[in-house]
């Protein structure tokens, strides 16, 4: 992957990338917390799956803390709730978030 260009990180606004492929996602992320090593990083894939796969091999690249936010298991009209587990891994996220602060 080419090396990003240094005035990406010049100032602290807000960034968007787009349409990154899979198997290119974990290093473009490397490659980002490389540059921003004092502010965190978020992001976004479509679903459970694609994030397990980017999670697991950006553990392997980077020396920081990831952390991993599911989406819900079930419709939001749906009769039944969320698995436990489900819900312990968003709750145990979210208390993350709040105590690194």
């Amino acid at each position: 992957m080419k090396e990003l260009n240094k005035d990406f990180f010049k100032d602290n606004t807000e960034r968007k990338i787009n349409n990154v492929g899979i198997n290119t996602q974990p290093y473009l992320l490397k490659e980002l917390c490389a540059n921003v090593s004092t502010q965190d990083v978020m992001f976004v894939v479509k679903n459970r799956v694609e994030g397990r796969k980017v999670l697991n091999t950006l553990q392997f690249l980077i020396d920081r803390e990831v952390l991993f936010f599911p989406e819900w298991d079930s419709a939001p009209y749906e009769n039944i709730s969320p698995s436990q587990s489900l819900l312990h891994e968003r709750m145990k996220t979210l208390f993350q978030l709040i105590s690194s602060s």
